[in-house]
């Protein structure tokens, strides 16, 4: 019987999110196809560094059944990278530890076209172009941007996600309406509205798939979920709502209304964070990996 990915959470990622390939793209672009084959070739038994994804990846790949054993969470790694370079990668995660069985090379053409064939509900990737290729087929994405001085507890098992919520989690209505209307007409929308759920954002079906992997667990789940968002308290209900309608649970909640995200997001240190916002990501990114997400009427506007 084939084997199949159903019933696992499949997180797609680009071998250039997972390690830290920068060497070999720079050889790629200034020597050419040849020189790099050969690059990869001199270097198949030895493991480039981890790169940003890393310590998010080896987390997932931890997550396991309590009542089977078996893992919950399947990674696919895309690039659009040769096969040649399949050998080193593949050697390489070996080398690390990690149980990853697939890839997808594609030797120049896009792989985000490829995402539904797996069942991905989470691409991860470098590339914008692709991130938003995705997005635009219905998966959630995000462009991995590398923390600058990441210092993850490695000693510490649990791992840990943030979101922000408009345009992420939640569709942009109301973000649409504070751009427009300011402050003042946000507050009043989301006050009238304060009943009547959002209609779901790209990450809607991957914060599902990780409540479902934490109803496996009948106590401690080695897995905890943050909501980091601008809205403040008279906001706050209609986002509350909405993850009640959805049947979802977050494990932490951040109602900033307007503050600085940074230090909560230090606190915390989730091994990723997603949001729309650039402005927010870069200050993000310089202590924890982070995704930006290029969706909804910010990104529009800004071309991003």
């Amino acid at each position: 019987m084939s084997e199949t990915l159903d019933g696992k959470l499949v997180i797609g990622i680009t071998t250039r999110s997972l390690f830290d390939l920068e060497e070999s793209n720079s050889i790629f672009e200034k020597q050419g196809r040849e020189a790099y084959v050969a690059h990869q070739r001199e270097r198949e038994n030895e493991a480039p560094p981890p790169g940003a994804a890393f310590p998010l990846v080896k987390r997932l790949l931890a997550l396991r059944s309590p009542k089977t054993e078996q893992p919950l969470v399947d990674i696919v790694l895309f690039t659009r990278s040769d096969p040649e370079i399949g050998v080193r990668i593949f050697n390489a995660t070996k080398q690390y530890g990690l149980d990853i069985k697939r890839g997808v090379f594609t030797s120049g053409q896009d792989p985000y076209k490829y995402l539904p064939a797996f069942n991905v509900a989470l691409f991860l990737s470098a590339n914008e172009e692709s991130v938003r290729g995705a997005l635009q087929a219905g998966i959630a994405a995000a462009t991995i941007m590398p923390a600058m001085h990441q210092q993850y507890d490695d000693t510490d098992p649990q791992l840990r996600i943030a979101f922000d919520g408009d345009a992420v989690l939640f569709s942009d209505e109301a973000e649409r309406v504070y751009q427009q209307e300011g402050l003042a007409g946000f507050t009043a929308h989301e006050v009238a509205n304060a009943d009547t759920p959002l209609a779901p954002g790209p990450f809607k079906p991957f914060l599902e798939g990780l409540s479902r992997i934490q109803a496996e667990y009948s106590n401690y789940a080695p897995i905890r979920t943050a909501l980091i968002t601008a809205r403040g308290a008279l906001a706050h209900k209609r986002a509350i709502t909405t993850l009640r309608s959805w049947n979802v649970t977050i494990d932490e909640a951040f109602f900033l209304s307007g503050l600085d995200k940074r230090k909560v997001i230090e606190a915390y240190m989730p091994h990723v964070y997603f949001d729309d916002q650039r402005r927010y990501c870069d200050g993000a990114a310089d202590i924890v990996t982070t995704g930006h997400v290029p969706s909804g009427v910010i990104n529009e506007r800004n071309g991003q």
